[in-house]
């Protein structure tokens, strides 16, 4: 969907990550290009200085335990994308992102 509205403004957009092509397929950077990336838990934790211009994080379940190992560790993975952001935006439906907006506001 940000993907569509940013094509649709008539903005450079570039799309991918879990969804769409693979992030290192995209077309290089360029003054003006907007990038929507989507990514998984299990990249943001190979990824450890990610900062986007606009981190969305939109709830956190227990779906990924196998590698995390507790919803702390699966938590804190999430909350370095919206941390290390220009802009968080963070859904407050499940009480773990609740308590992650809490502490980025």
């Amino acid at each position: 969907l940000t993907a569509h509205i940013l094509k649709s403004a008539g903005r450079d957009t570039q799309m991918g990550g879990n969804i769409g092509r693979a992030v290192m397929t995209l077309d290089p950077p360029e003054p003006g290009r907007y990038y929507v990336v989507e990514c998984s838990s299990y990249q943001i934790d190979l990824a450890p200085s990610i900062n986007p211009t606009a981190g969305v994080l939109l709830n956190l379940t227990p779906d990924h335990l196998d590698r995390h190992g507790t919803m702390q560790h699966y938590a804190a993975i999430k909350e370095r994308l919206t941390a290390g952001s220009e802009t968080a935006i963070v859904g407050v439906d499940d009480s773990w992102c609740a308590q992650l907006a809490d502490r980025l506001e």
